[in-house]
């Protein structure tokens, strides 16, 4: 039985097994379709709920598939690290040189947000600067970055 789990961010990590009934799976909670026995977990959740990444890995969206995702700074700073993300880090800073500090990072996380939805057929939600969460008059400016 081959065993696969998945950290799709530091908050979720999706576990399941390609061999495993869903129907086991989820507790007996979706019936089994005998005509489908390669269900696993994750699918059968995608039966009963909207899948959501929390990502900030979106070459790793296909692979789930998700109708919707969010991220975070915390999760694009965990992504640049990546060598696959460096390129798309150098282009925002080469881009946006000269401009303060917090709206380079900003157009960082949007761009994220953009390759994210390329991805997949719903909704991206990408968390603001804390400082603003009781400040809507404040967001607005930074959301039409």
């Amino acid at each position: 039985m081959e065993a696969h789990s998945v950290g799709l961010s530091n908050q979720i990590t999706v576990k399941f097994q390609k061999t495993k009934p869903f129907a086991h799976a989820m507790g007996g909670a979706v019936k089994a379709d005998p005509h489908n026995q390669t269900m696993n977990q994750l699918d059968a959740l995608k039966q009963l709920t909207t899948v959501v990444a929390d990502t900030g890995d979106f070459k790793q969206l296909a692979q789930f598939q998700p109708q919707d995702a969010t991220t975070n700074p915390s999760l694009i700073l965990k992504a640049v690290q990546k060598a696959d993300y460096q390129p798309l880090m150098q282009e925002q800073v080469t881009r946006f040189r000269g401009k303060p500090l917090d709206e380079v990072m900003d157009r960082l996380l949007v761009r994220f947000g953009c390759e994210i939805l390329s991805l997949i057929p719903g909704r991206v939600s990408t968390e603001v600067d804390a400082r603003l969460s009781f400040d809507s008059a404040a967001t607005w400016p930074g959301a039409s970055v």
